[in-house]
């Protein structure tokens, strides 16, 4: 099984135990939190996260799955990247998504992590279209998606944190 997906300046990887550190800086950080409406980790979440990740993306195989960003040039951890299916949405089952580092905000590697997950996942299957989904109010991440090719197709209420969501998606042909 193919364990990385590399782009121009990132490699995305499979989460080890060794990661707890920049799981902690990732979902630790307030402002990233904050567009998954949560609360800010703490070290001892950030502990059980890292086997819960690991104890998830074994269920998945190349290329879906929960994938640590690794910026090239530095080695450091960037961020989250997954391509995975939505559960519940019936004919559009495919979710990609991304959850960065506040200090790698603004450098176009959600875009260009996204990019390596979505081609991976046309070239791996014959599924039609991609979907995300985006807080309404993350007007960053959507316009994200809207230069991915990403096409506004509806609201969708995500139960695990009681709040609608923009949906999006990406049909193929249009890739």
């Amino acid at each position: 099984m193919e364990q990385s997906i590399e782009t121009d300046r990132l490699t995305l990887r499979r989460w080890t135990a060794d990661d707890g550190p920049a799981v902690l800086a990732l979902y630790g950080n307030a402002e990233v939190a904050r567009w998954l409406h949560r609360k800010p980790m703490t070290a001892a979440e950030s502990e059980e996260a890292i086997s819960m990740l690991l104890e998830r993306q074994a269920q998945f195989e190349h290329p879906y799955g929960l994938w640590a960003i690794v910026e090239q040039s530095s080695g450091l951890v960037a961020g989250m990247g997954l391509i995975k299916p939505r559960p519940g949405v019936g004919e559009q089952p495919v979710e990609v998504g991304w959850h960065l580092n506040r200090n790698f905000w603004g450098k176009g590697y959600a875009t260009e992590m996204a990019c390596g997950l979505i081609t991976a996942h046309f070239e791996h299957s014959d599924a039609d279209e991609v979907t995300t989904i985006i807080l309404p109010d993350n007007l960053r991440s959507q316009a994200t998606a809207v230069r991915l090719g990403f096409v506004h197709s509806g609201e969708w209420f995500l139960h695990p944190v009681g709040l609608n969501h923009r949906s999006y998606r990406l049909k193929r042909e249009d890739w």
